[in-house]
């Protein structure tokens, strides 16, 4: 796989891309300063989306490759926001699979790269392919947004982050930074979702 290095300097050039939100709110870190799940959370009012907003996505052999619209209606939607050059997003995608395995049909799993994939991209879908395996990944869709569009909409510019949409497109809850299996399953039913009993 290429050097992360690199490719980290480089979303960090699609982030100054948005020029809007940094004259606003600064430059947003994309990597949180610790891997606590205290402070992250963005509070009671988490930004909502004006308008839907269309992902491409990679097709693996689990994940057909279309196109997903966030939010998706009529189910609850984990999005998780993160890179293969971020370590934190490593060290913390095995608690969204146990996450993942332990919820019921009405939610969804939508994981999102900041990095442009494909031949002339920062990585390919192989790497991606091959980073998600090693790193233990489960079996959802997997989108690239190298504008950082919705994360920025959402205000959760940084990686990881997640964010939890209801099945009615209202966003529930939003985090910077890793989120322990527990505590995603918690916020996942209080949004609605149906959880499943087992070792968090």
């Amino acid at each position: 796989m290429r050097r992360r290095e690199a490719i980290a300097g480089a979303a960090s050039l699609g982030i100054l891309g948005t020029g809007g939100v940094i004259a606003t709110r600064g430059m947003p870190s994309l990597s949180p300063p610790d891997d606590s799940d205290d402070g992250g959370s963005q509070g009671s009012s988490p930004a909502q989306l004006d308008q839907p907003v269309e992902i491409e996505t990679l097709d693996l052999p689990w994940s057909d490759g279309e196109p997903i619209t966030v939010p998706i209606t009529g189910s609850v939607t984990v999005l998780e926001f993160w890179a293969t050059w971020c370590p934190i997003c490593a060290r913390n995608l095995p608690e969204v699979t146990a996450a993942h395995e332990q919820v019921g049909t009405n939610v969804q799993f939508f994981s999102i790269t900041s990095e442009s994939v494909g031949p002339d991209g920062q990585v390919t879908t192989a790497e991606v392919e091959e980073w998600w395996a090693e790193h233990g990944g489960g079996e959802w869709p997997i989108g690239f947004d190298p504008t950082v569009t919705l994360p920025i909409r959402l205000d959760v510019p940084g990686t990881p982050a997640t964010a939890i949409i209801d099945a009615d497109g209202v966003t529930q809850w939003t985090h910077q930074g890793a989120v322990p299996t527990a505590k995603l399953l918690e916020e996942i039913e209080a949004a609605g979702g149906s959880v499943q009993e087992g070792d968090t």
